[in-house]
């Protein structure tokens, strides 16, 4: 009798180990990402707050919805990701977790980041579920004293905010934001993190001693876009005032229809 309890005891603190539900809510409720077979509960990390040097681990929930056991395995791990399931055999209309670690050092990319992993099945037929990380790495400044910061590099924009006007669809706008480190030592440029695929960014250095200036040139393609645009960049910079600035390219892009009531 007492193996017996012992055995119930286990298997109900698996059970809680594998599912952050509570008991009033519903597989179905819970589970509300279905793309097939396995369910899942969310398909997105943040890691948030983790800084440069962290390893960091979240879990993703699923549920196997179907009536065979399926073992899971993934593809496309970004550099510094590993996955582990548990339990490594998912059994029917059970559920179970992806532990999913971030070790920043080995991703090495400091700011925001959007990437895609690949969760498959071994079921036939079933496609590949695609899971997204979008961490932000941060520079840990918190061992830094109030006399250190004020001797540390300052990056300064003398704009944050560039407004092109109106712009046709299918065209090119080049523009420049100018930085200085006013700061008093080497301000380090970690990374430029556009928002959107249809902006491209450069540099023309990333390395500025006390007193220097640089500029970063920004190629903006309007695409089929439409209206109102606000596309941000980020600057990432061993600034430990502000470690992340944030930039805008603003405007209006026009349809050909919406040119041609202009050039009446």
């Amino acid at each position: 009798m007492k193996k017996l309890t012992l055995v119930i005891f286990t298997l109900f603190l698996v059970s809680c180990a594998f599912s952050q539900r509570k008991e009033n809510i519903s597989i179905d409720r819970y589970y509300h990402i279905r793309k097939g077979s396995l369910w899942f509960h969310s398909i997105g990390l943040n890691f948030q707050p983790v800084h440069m040097g962290d390893i960091k681990t979240e879990i993703i929930f699923m549920y196997n919805s179907s009536d065979e056991e399926v073992t899971l395995t993934v593809d496309d791990l970004p550099a510094g990701y590993s996955v582990v399931f548990e339990p490594e055999i998912l059994k029917p209309k059970s559920e179970g977790i992806a532990k999913i670690t971030l070790n920043t050092k080995e991703n090495g990319v400091y700011g925001p980041a959007i990437n895609y992993f690949f969760i498959e099945t071994s079921l036939l037929a079933e496609r590949p579920y695609r899971i997204l990380v979008s961490p932000n790495i941060h520079e840990d400044f918190s061992s830094l004293t109030e006399e250190m910061r004020t001797v540390g590099p300052k990056i300064e924009f003398s704009n944050t905010v560039i407004d092109f006007g109106k712009l046709p669809q299918m065209s090119v706008y080049n523009c420049e934001f100018e930085f200085r480190n006013t700061g008093k030592s080497a301000l380090y440029i970690r990374n430029v993190k556009a928002g959107c695929g249809c902006t491209i960014t450069q540099t023309s250095r990333d390395t500025l001693l006390p007193g220097e200036s640089a500029l970063l040139k920004v190629e903006f393609r309007s695409g089929h876009k439409k209206g109102n645009q606000d596309n941000k960049i980020t600057v990432v910079s061993n600034d430990p005032d502000h470690p992340q600035v944030l930039l805008h390219i603003t405007g209006i892009v026009l349809t050909p229809d919406e040119e041609k009531t202009i050039e009446k």
